[in-house]
């Protein structure tokens, strides 16, 4: 069995033919469902449409996600091109800040929590947040929630760049030099925009935390092995979540909602996620030039399955 089924060739053909309507009709209901809220005369009616918006815009996040996985390939290209540039220019420090947004689990940050709560990302970083020592990273800092975070990893390449920005004049730690010489900060607007402009989709750093969590589910699952009961599933799976969200630094009902598709605790279930894991493994020659590990590859196939059929219902039902 193939990662696509016979109407589909390609990754293209799982967002177009899987994704298109679900999304386009999601994205309609976001838009018509507050207009109708208002138009409600009665308060029960109201709240119903006030929750269908909040899980429609929930579920949209999720519908983005086979989309984002096709287009990691090239925005993981761009970074690591970028990341071999010389001298210390806009592009190769946002690269820097978009490849610990993956490897490092680190939000983007926010102006605004910045200044009015002490709590930092990526962007809002200060010097005095990360720690160097030859290869190794050390960032700690206050994050959102006021939640003390402290992210360590070792990669010489990154260790040297952040060493590098560090240097330069001023207290925020993401800087690069312009043309002209100025020393400028990142934002969180130029991540983005790096990101739209590599991906050519609307994507944004939210993107990768969404993905991470719900690859960080498969390998959670994956290595807790198959259950043998439902309250052995039920173990894995709340065990799961919290080792998750440990690494996202959220709260396991947040993380649970938010950050990991439900489809994998499905697979988990149904004991599917054992079955795509091992072809993703077997077929490792035939799509590693996308970029993709074999959690990554589970994660395209699971969601997609569950795509198609939510379009399906959907087709149905109109």
């Amino acid at each position: 069995m193939g990662l696509f089924s016979e109407s589909l060739n390609s990754f293209d053909d799982l967002f177009s033919h899987q994704l298109e309507d679900l999304y386009d009709a999601e994205l309609q209901l976001t838009e018509a469902l507050p207009k109708m809220a208002d138009a409600a005369s009665a308060g029960d009616l109201r709240n119903a449409f006030n929750t269908h918006l909040m899980e429609t815009r929930d579920q949209v996040k999720f519908s983005r996600m086979i989309a984002f996985g096709t287009a990691l390939a090239l925005i993981r290209n761009a970074v690591s091109e970028d990341l071999r540039r010389t001298g210390l220019g806009k592009n190769k420090v946002i690269a820097v800040v978009v490849r610990l947004l993956e490897s490092a689990l680190i939000r983007v940050g926010n102006d605004q929590y910045a200044e009015e709560n002490e709590s930092f990302g990526l962007t809002t970083m200060r010097n005095r947040h990360v720690r160097i020592d030859g290869t190794n990273l050390m960032f700690r800092y206050r994050g959102k929630s006021g939640q003390e975070h402290v992210v360590e990893m070792t990669d010489r390449r990154l260790a040297n760049i952040v060493k590098q920005c560090r240097e330069l004049p001023g207290y925020n730690l993401f800087e690069y030099q312009d043309v002209e010489g100025n020393v400028c900060r990142v934002c969180s607007d130029d991540v983005n925009r790096y990101i739209h402009e590599v991906a050519g989709k609307e994507f944004s750093a939210k993107d990768f935390r969404t993905w991470a969590g719900t690859v960080l589910a498969v390998r959670e699952l994956s290595a807790a092995g198959a259950a043998p009961n439902a309250t052995a599933e039920k173990k894995a799976v709340v065990e799961a979540v919290r080792n998750v969200a440990a690494k996202l630094g959220n709260r396991p009902a947040v993380t649970r909602k938010y950050y990991i598709h439900p489809a994998i605790l499905d697979a988990y279930g149904d004991g599917s996620l054992f079955t795509t894991l091992q072809h993703g493994l077997e077929q490792h020659a035939a799509y590693s030039g996308l970029g993709l590990s074999p959690e990554e590859y589970a994660v395209m196939v699971i969601v997609a399955r569950y795509q198609e059929n939510l379009a399906l219902e959907l087709r149905k039902a109109s």
